[in-house]
């Protein structure tokens, strides 16, 4: 570090989290619910939305408290979400008692999670693509997860068999770097989690309506079961295009407020490890399997909670600049995890290039 960065860092403070982006995911968090909300408004009459917003709440509420217990962790290792780490794998609890350390927050636990985990978090209707074993080992090979409500980091072994050291090192810093800001407890977590609550109740009761409507081409007058659910004058095909219109908004704004915290847990990764190239890597290899990814529709993913990979690696270079004005901590990845990642690098390459000969 010259003795000019070394000045302006003595006058400046890393800022974890800026105003800036905490307004931005507190105006996505209100927005999102608020867009959802309106369109139940649309479809239902006010007691309906009124038991469908209290239960949510409470469902909310509930699920927060349950990840917030003491006792959270033996709960999951119980089920059989996690296991304990492998003594192999004790390198992972030293990387996240690192930022642990330098960002001041409270001990995390690292785990191994385990496919009944990723049962749990794929959406039913999503549940089929895990009888594909390679489909199944893809989503497996991404599970790397931090929870600042349980304070638990988790990584699959699947995960930890596919990438070098320091690539794991930037994705658990990155894992921890939504700890030290507390992510899980954003207006925009929050918010997705109480949708995410109302939607199964709405879903069912919608197919509920449409299987009386059925019914009433035999005879069943439809109408009379319907009036104390819907709004006056809402017919079902009109409600049915009013849920998918509002859920369709409510996500493409709770997704921008992701987005930021995504970019936010770059920055810190990047900070606390100082290692672009670890970060670039990672995405290159999870991306593109080691290959850069093409630009062909690359806008698609910004449309979701995660950002695209070009522009995730263009703020991971900015971060990395910005990073070098402060302080160096003590999380800093070791020149042997980088070495480590380009022999890997290489050896995959050689490979490739000998099936090609």
């Amino acid at each position: 570090m010259t003795t000019e960065q070394q000045n302006v860092a003595s006058q400046t403070t890393w800022r974890y989290s800026t105003a800036g982006e905490r307004l931005r995911e507190t105006a996505a968090g209100v927005g999102g619910l608020a867009l959802y909300t309106i369109g139940l408004s649309q479809v239902f009459n006010p007691l309906v939305v009124a038991g469908l917003v209290g239960y949510a709440a409470a469902k909310t509420g509930l699920a927060y408290y349950g990840m917030t217990r003491d006792n959270a962790a033996e709960g999951l290792l119980k089920a059989g979400y996690i296991l304990p780490l492998e003594e192999k794998h004790r390198y992972l609890q030293k990387i996240v008692d690192d930022a642990v350390n330098v960002a001041g927050m409270k001990p995390h636990t690292a785990y191994i999670a385990t496919d009944k985990l990723l049962r749990t978090q794929t959406p039913w209707y999503m549940r089929w693509l895990l009888k594909n074993e390679a489909m199944r080992k893809k989503m497996l090979e991404n599970i790397a997860a931090a929870m600042s409500t349980s304070d638990i980091a988790m990584f699959s072994k699947e995960f930890i068999d596919k990438y070098s050291t320091a690539e794991e090192r930037f994705v658990a810093l990155h894992e921890m770097g939504h700890c030290a800001t507390e992510d899980s407890f954003s207006p925009q977590s929050v918010s997705r989690v109480f949708t995410k609550i109302v939607k199964s109740p709405v879903f069912y009761g919608m197919a509920g309506l449409f299987g009386l409507a059925a019914l009433g081409a035999v005879g069943l007058p439809v109408g009379a079961a319907s009036v104390p659910v819907l709004a006056a004058g809402v017919g079902l095909w009109k409600a049915t295009g009013i849920l998918a219109l509002a859920s369709g908004a409510s996500a493409l704004a709770l997704n921008y407020g992701s987005r930021v915290a995504e970019y936010r847990a770059d920055r810190n990764a990047v900070y606390f490890g100082r290692s672009a190239e670890a970060g670039i890597n990672f995405l290159r290899e999870a991306h593109g399997d080691g290959k850069e990814p093409s630009r062909t529709f690359s806008w698609l993913p910004d449309t979701q909670t995660h950002p695209s990979y070009h522009n995730r690696v263009a703020n991971i270079e900015d971060s990395w600049k910005r990073a070098a004005s402060h302080p160096v901590p003590r999380t800093v990845t070791p020149e042997s995890e980088i070495a480590e990642m380009k022999d890997e690098k290489s050896r995959r390459t050689r490979t490739v290039l000998l099936k090609l000969a």
